[in-house]
């Protein structure tokens, strides 16, 4: 069986690591460019950690899946309420699924969306976004992990990510430090047909500091634990991939504020005077350490019953609201008078910050729409309709590196986020079922190889579903004769 090692690091782009490769501070990635295909990869609408991670896993689109942000919101009465995305929103089946069904046995390690976890052929880890609690299959791992790797080690350190931004930074080394010792350690006791694994970098670092030589330091970071990696694990195929990019803005559009001049969205008193209290201490010590006190106080003040579940919002008699997790240049827009719908997204197409409204159908809890704004919107409390700071914000153009045999050498390509799959699938021998949006890359491998020559084999999604053996060889049947080998 092939063997094939999927790397992610949230939030990389080349807009960062290629000029430090031109500086020689990054030789891992500096030596892999060399000996590889490498581009640019565009991420989902919005580019965020959920839905993109379950996109580039499933080739799904955010519409199939219902899928637009990291949290799923809930109308409830007069309040709004949201909890990240878990496997049992998932609309579709993601990667592993299907290896599954092959009997090839996958480590998932540290992917978000994969709570609560459920059985597959191989193990299954989740470290961020999950309670830290019930977070593996099979049950048992958990044991493990607490005697050999220090599961509540891990789980303390977790609750240094929201201190102060020097011990921030700190924890995130910690816990990226902690994912690279479980992964060496389950690779090298277990045997595996592939490895994903994700690292919070340098998306963790983007969230909580803005200081350059931070990002430098993150992405030596990053180097030092692919070079561990690449030495401590054997694989036929290497993919490196992030779920977005990440960039630095120098305004910011809160697009709730404009809502509210229109008298469509009327904030809770709470949120008034948090937006008073944020402009005062804007001017008194700078908009960046004023976001990071926001940013920690939210998430206690707002905190629900559980990780999961955070009463975010009073909306009052709100006709409309955005709602987003991070800010990039596309928002969900959540319409709760439907009856003033086309009457709402004709004023917002009235500003001249927004570029583009995309109306979407998601039923009954799903956005009405999908904005894009000249600058990156955020929904936080604001008196000001665009404001003036200077963050990183998360940007559509991820990166995508594929090393192996019968891949081209120091060869560009740019691809799209849904490609992955349907690749990883072709790369494997295994059909590529049609409900994935994406292509597979054959322009990838040397011209002559016969990985290039084999044309990718598209079957129906049920193929891989139980009691289908008749259906899949007449489908492999039917393959081989569209290749002309019968």
């Amino acid at each position: 069986m092939t063997r094939i090692l999927v790397v992610g690091f949230d939030g990389a782009t080349w807009d960062i690591i290629t000029p430090l490769v031109a500086k020689h501070a990054l030789p891992t990635f500096e030596n892999l460019m060399e000996k590889s295909t490498w581009g640019y990869m565009e991420s989902t609408v919005p580019p965020m950690t959920i839905p993109a991670w379950i996109s580039l896993f499933s080739g799904l689109h955010p519409e199939q899946m219902c899928m637009f942000d990291l949290n799923k919101i809930v109308l409830k009465g007069k309040t709004v309420e949201s909890r990240i995305f878990n496997s049992n929103d998932s609309k579709g089946k993601l990667i592993w699924d299907f290896l599954s069904k092959e009997n090839s046995k996958s480590l998932i390690l540290n992917i978000p969306g994969i709570f609560p976890p459920y059985p597959i052929e191989g193990h299954l880890i989740g470290l961020d976004y999950t309670p830290m609690e019930n977070c593996t299959y099979p049950e048992d791992l958990e044991e493990i992990l607490e005697t050999e790797h220090d599961l509540t080690g891990i789980k303390e350190n977790q609750k240094l990510l929201k201190e102060k931004e020097e011990i921030a930074l700190e924890a995130i080394r910690k816990e990226e430090n902690a994912i690279l010792k479980i992964l060496t350690s389950f690779s090298r006791n277990y045997s595996y047909d592939v490895i994903f694994v994700r690292f919070g970098i340098p998306d963790h670092v983007s969230h909580r500091s803005i200081q350059e030589e931070e990002m430098e330091k993150c992405h030596e970071l990053m180097d030092t634990m692919l070079r561990t990696v690449i030495d401590s694990i054997e694989y036929d195929y290497l993919f490196l991939v992030s779920d977005h990019g990440i960039r630095k803005a120098d305004r910011i559009f809160y697009v709730n504020r404009y809502l509210e001049k229109l008298d469509y969205s009327r904030p809770a008193l709470t949120l008034c005077i948090l937006a008073c209290l944020k402009l005062v201490l804007d001017s008194i010590v700078g908009v960046h350490k004023t976001n990071s006190i926001f940013e920690k106080f939210l998430s206690i003040y707002f905190r629900g019953k559980s990780i999961f579940v955070q009463e975010r919002l009073n909306m009052g008699e709100n006709a409309a609201f955005a709602f987003s997790a991070a800010p990039t240049h596309f928002c969900p827009l959540y319409i709760v008078d439907k009856n003033r719908k086309e009457e709402i997204i004709e004023a917002l197409r009235r500003n001249e910050n927004i570029l583009s409204i995309r109306e979407v159908d998601c039923a009954e809890y799903g956005p009405s729409a999908i904005l894009e704004s000249r600058f990156p919107i955020s929904v936080k409390p604001s008196l000001k309709e665009v404001s003036y700071e200077s963050r990183w914000v998360h940007d559509l153009r991820a990166i995508f590196l594929a090393h192996g045999k019968n891949i081209k050498k120091g060869s560009r390509l740019d691809c799209s986020i849904y490609d992955i799959s349907p690749t990883l699938l072709h790369v494997l021998r295994l059909p590529v079922p049609d409900t994935m949006r994406g292509k597979v890359l054959t322009e990838m491998f040397e011209e002559n190889s016969e990985i290039a020559k084999r044309n990718p084999l598209y079957v129906p999604a049920r193929f891989y579903c139980p009691g289908t053996e008749e259906e899949k060889i007449k489908h492999s049947v039917q393959g081989l004769k569209t290749q002309g080998k019968i």
